[in-house]
């Protein structure tokens, strides 16, 4: 069975979408910790207090806003983490189905070549798909067909 029409959308790519690319699929950095927040936050209030002017000090609902957005924020790192492994995650599967099929994809020359694909690894947050001797990013993949079997 071939499946065509995924060159348009994994078509080359310039050397901005390439950096692009592999920023966005990059294995994301585990967000701070509660503990380094909530200290970071702490060292911040401590000098706001240190250095207000005394005739016009901060009000109390000011500080609760701060603590509210700090966090929101927190939250939001750790949404963004999760999502990041999770984009990880869904990457690898899908190379991994494509173990033992045969694919067309462009290599590093931006030649057309052909193989089945015997093992996916993970490199600087980019899935390859090795092909015999030669490794290609699964998002150069033109097009994949099930393995020819020889009887």
């Amino acid at each position: 069975m071939l499946i065509q029409g995924v060159g348009g959308a994994l078509a080359p790519m310039s050397t901005a979408q390439s950096a692009a690319t592999s920023a966005y699929t990059s294995t994301p950095a585990p967000p701070m910790s509660s503990g380094e927040l909530n200290d970071a936050f702490m060292q911040l209030l401590l000098a706001e207090l240190q250095n207000q002017d005394p005739l016009n000090p901060v009000e109390d609902t000011e500080f609760i806003s701060q603590l509210t957005q700090l966090n929101m924020l927190q939250a939001m790192e750790q949404l963004n983490y999760t999502m990041g492994i999770y984009t990880v995650s869904s990457s690898l599967m899908q190379g991994t189905a494509l173990i033992g099929r045969t694919v067309e994809a462009l290599d590093a020359n931006g030649e057309t070549i052909t193989g089945v694909v015997t093992a996916v690894s993970l490199v600087n947050g980019i899935i390859m798909l090795e092909l015999g001797e030669t490794s290609v990013p699964l998002g150069a993949v033109l097009s994949i067909r099930e393995a020819e079997t020889h009887d």
